[in-house]
């Protein structure tokens, strides 16, 4: 039986296969899978680089990186992925939350200066990132998300309960077909999927 493979020759293989796969930040991506696969944060991970890493891990992680190499997103692979400075459960059936969404937030909280407890409704929520976002960051905010998708739905529901947001609610419904959030809103935020 041969010795175990460290943390770091199983980062150096990982970053290789995604490399020659043509994966864009092949680096980064491996290491998160490793931590991920590893269960343990970067700084855990940088520290007990050169120790010998468990003998199940290069398999686990092995799985990680041929779905990753084929295409499939990290964040999915992850099962989560920061905005705003939150946790957001994310996986196929919302769209993955991107660092430009969040000058949607700015410019909305912008916009809510001044405005007491103001009622925002978010259109085509997905996870429900910018209006958890926005819940977060005004508590005094009623924050509603509209959404169809039942996929999309269920994220939404995950995170706001992850997040403890009890002034963020969500509505089923079609923003083409007539949204059934009713009302009169100081705010509307809409970050429709553009995307096939």
């Amino acid at each position: 039986m041969g010795a175990r493979l460290t943390y770091a020759a199983l980062l150096r293989r990982t970053q290789q296969t995604l490399e020659a796969a043509g994966v864009e930040d092949a680096g980064f991506d491996g290491l998160q899978l490793l931590c991920h696969a590893a269960g343990c944060s970067v700084t855990a991970l940088l520290a007990q680089k050169e120790a010998a890493c468990p003998a199940d891990l290069p398999d686990r992680l092995a799985a990680l990186t041929a779905r990753r190499a084929a295409g499939e997103p990290l964040q999915y692979l992850l099962g989560e992925w920061e905005f705003y400075g939150l946790p957001f459960f994310v996986g196929p059936g919302v769209l993955i939350p991107r660092a430009e969404t969040e000058l949607l937030v700015d410019e909305a909280l912008r916009f809510l200066e001044g405005v007491a407890a103001p009622r925002c409704l978010d259109l085509c929520t997905g996870s429900g990132c910018v209006a958890a976002a926005l819940a977060n960051a005004r508590p005094d905010a009623a924050v509603e998300g509209l959404e169809l998708s039942p996929e999309a739905a269920d994220y939404f529901t995950k995170n706001q309960r992850r997040l403890g947001l009890n002034n963020l609610t969500l509505t089923r419904g079609d923003v083409l077909a007539g949204p059934k959030a009713t009302g009169v809103y100081d705010l509307v935020t809409a970050n429709p999927p553009y995307i096939p």
